[in-house]
């Protein structure tokens, strides 16, 4: 069962969720904060396909269910690797988390945060350029989708 659905069916907040909890060790912050970005990302993932948007490379296993999808949504890496070399690697650390596209032609992209994380210099550059949204709790993207979608 997803994390989604695991909470969610027994009426909690992804704050309840003990892979989010953070070490009190600092040495492990930005472990565990990367962690909890890693899984925070999952949930929103798995909102997104709740609302029927798929990622680009599942849409030809959705093939009688084409005509219901409403749009296509991306992961944007920190970096690009083949054969065990960064081939792209500075040019995609500041771009939002995701790339949400519609099927009206409108674009959405949240940046997600952990409890603790911190926007880069890039990253606020980058969210001059393009609108850009942060969250820090699936709550917060729930709500912020819904309107969206409208």
């Amino acid at each position: 069962m997803s994390y989604y659905k695991k909470y969610k069916k027994k009426g909690k907040s992804a704050a309840s969720n003990p892979h989010l909890k953070f070490a009190k060790n600092s040495d492990d912050i930005y472990e565990d904060t990367y962690k909890a970005e890693a899984d925070f990302q999952k949930l929103c993932e798995e909102e997104l396909e709740l609302h029927r948007f798929v990622r680009p490379g599942d849409i030809t296993s959705c093939r009688r269910d084409i005509g219901a999808l409403i749009g296509v949504y991306f992961h944007i890496p920190n970096q690009a690797f083949s054969h065990g070399k960064t081939i792209v690697g500075s040019y995609l650390k500041n771009l939002p988390d995701l790339i949400v596209l519609h099927g009206n032609g409108t674009y959405w992209a949240p940046e997600l945060k952990a409890e603790q994380g911190v926007k880069s210099s890039g990253q606020k550059a980058v969210a001059k350029l393009i609108k850009t949204s942060e969250f820090r709790s699936i709550e917060h993207f729930t709500k912020e989708l819904h309107k969206w979608l409208k």
